[in-house]
C-alpha cells in the first residue's frame, strides 16, 4: 500500500494511533522453558544413564524438557557433572537418550539408525569445539570443504563453498594457509567456517571460546552474534558467565535437570 507522506493524518487515524501508543506492552514471559512458535528442537523427558562394566549406573540426564526455536541463540551452563555436555551431544545427534523423545524440525530422531543420524549431522548440524579439531596437514580450504566430501558434492563445488564460508568469517585473506599458520582466533574462525559450509540450520558449540584469550573470545562471540542475526540457530555450552549472558536465552543445569532459564 502506497502512503502519501505529504497528506495530513486524519483525526480518526490520529485517535487510533494515540490509542495504540497508550496501550501497555504485553508482559514479558517468565516461563522457564517457553514453547517457541517455530520449534526447531523439542526434547521431552530426556534421560541418559552411563553404564560401565563392573560399576554402578550413573544417571546423567533426568527428565530434561527443552524447546529451542528456529533462529534462537541459547547457552547451556552448569557445574561439571551437571549434564550439559551430554545434553549438547544428544542435541547434536552424537548420542542417543535412553528415554524420552527428541524432535528435530518435527522429526523424531532419538531412535534413528547410526547412518540416519550421520546424515543429519552432515547436512543439518554444524559443530564448533574448544580445540578447533582442524587437520594440520591440510590447507584451510580443504579443512572447511571436508564435510561436503561426505555429502557427495563435486570437488569444484566443495572448493567454491569453502572459499565462500571462509570469506564469510573474515578469512578470505588466509586461503593459502594451513591451520598451524593461523592464530588461535583464526583457527576458530576456520572451524566455524567448516561448521557453516553445508549451510545447516543449527550450530552447536562446546566451549567455543574456552581456548582463547578474552579479546579473541569476544571477537568470536561477535561473529556468532552476526551469524545469529542472519537467522542461524545456535546452542552452545560454556563455563563462562560472561559468554552465557550474551545468549538470547541462558539455560542453567544442575544434577541432570534444567535448573532455570534467564531471558
Amino acid at each position: 500500500m502506497h502512503v502519501d507522506a505529504s497528506r495530513p493524518i486524519a483525526p480518526a487515524d490520529q485517535d487510533a494511533i494515540r490509542k495504540r501508543n497508550d496501550e501497555p506492552s504485553p508482559p514479558a514471559s517468565h516461563d522457564p522453558n517457553p514453547k517457541p512458535r517455530v520449534p526447531l528442537l523439542a526434547l521431552r523427558s530426556i534421560t541418559r544413564t552411563y553404564r560401565l562394566p563392573g560399576s554402578e549406573p550413573v544417571p546423567v540426564l533426568r527428565g530434561v524438557e527443552l524447546h529451542v526455536g528456529a533462529g534462537e541463540f541459547l547457552a547451556l551452563m552448569g557445574p561439571s557433572g551437571s549434564g550439559k555436555t551430554t545434553l549438547l551431544q544428544i542435541i547434536g545427534c552424537l548420542d542417543r537418550p535412553d528415554g524420552g523423545s527428541y524432535h528435530f524440525s518435527g522429526d523424531e530422531v532419538s531412535a534413528l539408525s547410526d547412518d540416519a543420524l550421520s546424515r543429519i549431522r552432515g547436512a543439518r548440524i554444524g559443530f564448533v569445539f574448544q580445540f578447533f579439531n582442524l587437520i594440520p596437514q591440510m590447507g584451510v580450504i580443504d579443512n572447511v570443504a571436508l564435510p561436503l566430501l561426505y555429502l557427495g558434492i563435486s570437488s569444484s563445488e566443495r572448493r567454491r563453498r569453502a572459499i565462500h564460508a571462509l570469506e564469510r568469517v573474515g578469512l578470505g585473506h588466509r586461503l593459502g594457509h594451513r591451520p598451524t599458520q593461523l592464530s588461535g582466533g583464526e583457527q576458530q574462525r576456520c572451524a566455524i567456517a567448516r561448521a557453516l559450509v553445508a549451510e545447516p540450520p543449527l550450530l552447536v558449540g562446546d566451549e567455543p571460546t574456552g581456548n582463547l584469550d578474552s579479546k579473541t573470545g569476544a571477537q568470536i562471540m561477535e561473529l556468532l552474534h552476526e551469524l545469529h542475526r542472519g537467522g542461524l540457530t545456535i546452542v552452545l555450552v560454556t563455563h563462562d558467565a560472561e559468554v552465557g549472558s550474551q545468549a538470547q536465552r541462558l539455560v542453567k543445569m544442575r544434577d541432570g535437570r534444567i535448573d532455570g532459564t534467564a531471558e
